[in-house]
């Protein structure tokens, strides 16, 4: 997709990209744009333009990563990071397991639907695991640090999101693959593409997780 600039008009980006809208949800902005600018909606949620533009442009093309902005605004990262795993818990997860309840009601017993939400509800624990030990572990030094307190930095591993993305890509792959019996295949195709929105957030918002907020924190050990 192009670059979205300060004077790009919400409604052309949303139909251009709809998956931006959970985005623009996390910071305040909904559906009922009328002709407002990026810089305009901004300026009414009292956010920095720069900021929105600079997630707005990560999340939409994959080859931009606009790494100095983002390590500039670092407490205002972590909290776009912290509402976007709250967007999971709340949004995400309930609408992916809505549609796979609706999918084991209307399809036979024969399938083997309960071994696939087995395996997605494993996944969200593992990952909601992930984010809670983030919040209570290293990413609040950054944010001390973001505010100019001086408190001492103590080590904790970090786990790799490559695992995660590994097992998002595995849950779909055995859907795809291994999904047997009589099924209903519109619900089939919701649970779906329920699945790859939430592998496409988790997969943009680990960029920043792992190429922002990460060295950042490394880099805090070394001082």
């Amino acid at each position: 997709m192009a670059l979205i600039y300060a004077s790009t008009r919400l409604s052309d980006m949303i139909v251009r990209s709809v998956e931006v809208v959970p985005v623009l949800n996390r910071f305040g902005i909904r559906l009922g744009t009328g002709d407002r600018t990026v810089a305009e909606a901004a300026a009414e949620q009292g956010l920095d333009a720069g900021f929105l533009l600079a997630i707005l442009n990560t999340f939409v093309n994959e080859e931009y990563f606009p790494e100095d902005t983002l390590k500039s605004f670092c407490a205002d990262t972590v909290r776009y990071i912290a509402d976007a795993h709250k967007y999971y818990e709340e949004f995400h997860f309930p609408n992916i397991e809505r549609h796979f309840s609706l999918l084991v009601r209307a399809s036979a017993p024969d399938t083997n639907l309960s071994l696939m939400l087995a395996f997605f509800n494993d996944f969200k624990r593992d990952l909601i695991e992930r984010y809670r030990n983030d919040m209570s572990t290293w990413i609040p030094a950054l944010v001390d640090k973001a505010n100019g307190c001086d408190n001492p930095v103590v080590r904790f591993d970090i786990d790799d999101s490559a695992a995660i993305d590994d097992r998002m890509n595995d849950l779909k792959l055995m859907y795809v693959k291994h999904l047997s019996g009589d099924t209903d295949t519109n619900l089939c195709y919701a649970v779906l593409t329920a699945i790859s929105n939430l592998e496409r957030d988790l997969r943009q918002n680990d960029r920043i997780r792992d190429r922002i907020l990460v060295p950042l924190y490394r880099q805090l050990l070394r001082l």
